[in-house]
């Protein structure tokens, strides 16, 4: 009995949600399209006629696709993030600029508090778990597909790794 395209196509996209094809076999007769495990074993190891891959081959290219979606999105993400870092940038040096010039302990405490509330305004809601390193060298990678920020981390990469990597170890020896 042969099966038709849709059947084939449904059988696949569950196999692409990490089902067994035992799994499969049971959801697939679920929904009225019988087809025993051995029939799915072969589709999956049986190249597609009209594109010559097999399931694995076609499951690799999903999980390139979204890989690349989803590393065009964190670069999205990224470049918003720059921009408003850029506009808390100003901001800040814009505040700092409003403070007068400091002349005595009561305007050093006062100087102090702004900065300090301006710090608790801007400082993230939430910390990154995981090691900082890691999370710091994804960040990177991340940031190296940028087109205009890109170029100046590939240039100065092993730079601020290195920086970082200090401000870490001085920062743990604070804490």
């Amino acid at each position: 009995m042969g099966h038709d395209f849709n059947t084939k196509e449904r059988a696949f996209q569950l196999w692409l949600e990490d089902l067994s094809f035992d799994e499969i076999a049971r959801r697939m007769d679920e929904e009225k399209r019988h087809v025993n495990r051995k029939t799915l074993v072969r589709w999956s190891q049986k190249p597609d006629k009209k594109t010559g891959k097999t399931w694995k081959d076609r499951k690799a290219e999903v999980q390139g696709k979204l890989q690349e979606k989803n590393d065009d999105r964190a670069v999205d993400r990224m470049t918003r993030l720059l921009a408003r870092a850029e506009k808390i940038q100003e901001d800040v040096a814009e505040a700092l600029r409003d403070i007068p010039k400091v002349r005595s302990v009561g305007e050093g405490v006062n100087a102090f508090v702004q900065i300090t509330n301006m710090i608790q305004k801007y400082a993230p809601t939430r910390t990154v778990e995981g090691d900082a390193g890691v999370v710091i060298d994804k960040l990177l990678n991340v940031l190296l597909k940028h087109p205009k920020v890109g170029i100046v981390i590939e240039k100065y990469r092993a730079e601020l790794l290195d920086d970082m990597a200090r401000a870490l170890k001085s920062s743990k020896a604070e804490g």
